[in-house]
């Protein structure tokens, strides 16, 4: 199992990429699940060790990173694990400005 999600380079700190889920079928504390980021990119996203939405924590730039893969784990109360990765894929947006190469042009004009 895995999760993909995909989210435009233009998104704001804190806005949702993603949910994951995961049931543990025990009863009582044994049952409930916590969710972490056990490695990726940490300071990228964070996610609400309840309910398992990941968000973003920083600014995202296709051009620097386009993709990243996160291992997420989901731990029940007596410290079983499970883990599953989510990959997140940058959407490219039209953010940068067309730039010149140099800042001044020299060149001859033959005017015959």
């Amino acid at each position: 199992l895995s999760y993909n999600a995909n989210i435009s380079e233009l998104a704001l700190v804190s806005d949702q990429v993603i949910t994951v889920s995961a049931i543990d079928s025990d009863l009582g504390i044994f049952g409930r699940v916590r969710y972490s980021i056990v490695s990726g990119a940490q300071s990228s996203f964070e996610i609400n060790d309840i309910t398992g939405n990941i968000t973003l924590s920083s600014t995202l730039d296709y051009e620097t990173t386009p993709r990243y893969s996160l291992t997420v784990r989901a731990t029940d109360g007596a410290g079983r694990y499970s883990q599953v990765v989510v990959t997140v894929t940058v959407v490219d947006e039209n953010d940068n400005l067309p730039q010149f190469d140099m800042t001044i042009y020299d060149f001859d004009v033959d005017e015959g």
